[in-house]
């Protein structure tokens, strides 16, 4: 125990603050003020405007594929023949306009 006792007392004596004298004491000044960026506020009125649209083509043709008598009447076929070559050609145009008024409370 005596050992123990004098080998922590030789390993205490070596841990001690070094201390230069050729270094000057170090003065600590107060940081400057951190320059804070205001908060943006989204109070205010608004406009805006939209626009688009959509065109395409398309050929559907109908064809009968049961026989004849099986599920359409035989005069049918004709009709459904002539009503099923087509050509569509569709666009189309959507806009439209907003406005109003946004109100910011707090953060």
């Amino acid at each position: 125990m005596k050992r123990l006792l004098i080998t922590l007392g030789a390993v205490a004596s070596f841990i001690t603050p070094v201390a230069a004298a050729d270094i000057a004491a170090r003065t600590y000044t107060k940081a400057p003020a951190m320059v804070v960026d205001p908060a943006y506020n989204w109070t205010g009125f608004y406009v805006g405007a939209n626009a688009g649209g959509a065109w395409g083509t398309f050929d559907p043709t109908t064809t009968v594929s049961q026989p004849v008598g099986g599920y359409f009447i035989t005069t049918d076929q004709g009709q459904i023949a002539a009503a099923g070559v087509q050509r569509i050609k569709a666009s189309g145009f959507t806009g439209g306009f907003e406005a109003g008024y946004n109100v910011q409370s707090g953060n």
